[in-house]
């Protein structure tokens, strides 16, 4: 099966905020989410002791702003990564149209840069969300397969169950 689609830098952006959210550097900022919060909390218990109303007010927004507005500040600034990374370059091999063809053997990408196969065995693993199927070669790289380019939900489902069907066929 041989399909054409776009991958844009929004894409891309998405791509990896998505990453980030649910791999294991999630957990680490998690923790540190957890440790300045209750750093600032303790901080504002002293200052309470201490009759320093200012200081225990800014304590309690410090740890206010971490409870509620970390993960959106840090999605933000990965955006914000990703997108000056991308702009070092033209990204030719990344960025654009690309056909990508779902073989029994392997899984291949064409654009007009080069092509680039992964064999199914060496899938990592495939993710399905709203926005887009990946399949991953590695562990922070994947193809990206945006949802925008099918007609409808069941052949986005199809396509996702065929690249399933296909890897757990070379396994």
């Amino acid at each position: 099966m041989k399909i054409k689609l776009e991958v844009t830098l929004d894409d891309l952006v998405a791509f990896n905020n998505f990453h980030l959210e649910h791999s294991s550097i999630t957990n680490y900022n998690k923790i540190l989410r957890y440790v300045l919060t209750t750093v600032w909390i303790i901080n504002a218990l002293i200052a309470i002791v201490r009759g320093q109303i200012i200081t225990t007010i800014v304590f309690i927004l410090l740890a206010a702003f971490v409870i509620f507005f970390w993960k959106k500040v840090f999605k933000y600034f990965v955006s914000r990564q990703v997108k000056a990374m991308y702009k070092e370059g033209r990204n030719q091999g990344t960025i654009g149209f690309h056909d990508l063809t779902i073989g029994d053997d392997a899984i291949v990408q064409e654009n007009d840069s080069g092509s680039y196969m992964t064999k199914w065995n060496y899938v990592e693993k495939i993710l399905k969300t709203e926005r887009f199927i990946l399949v991953y070669n590695s562990a922070i790289s994947a193809y990206i397969i945006p949802r925008r380019g099918f007609i409808d939900n069941n052949t986005y489902n199809e396509l996702y169950d065929l690249i399933v069907h296909k890897k757990s066929s070379a396994s």
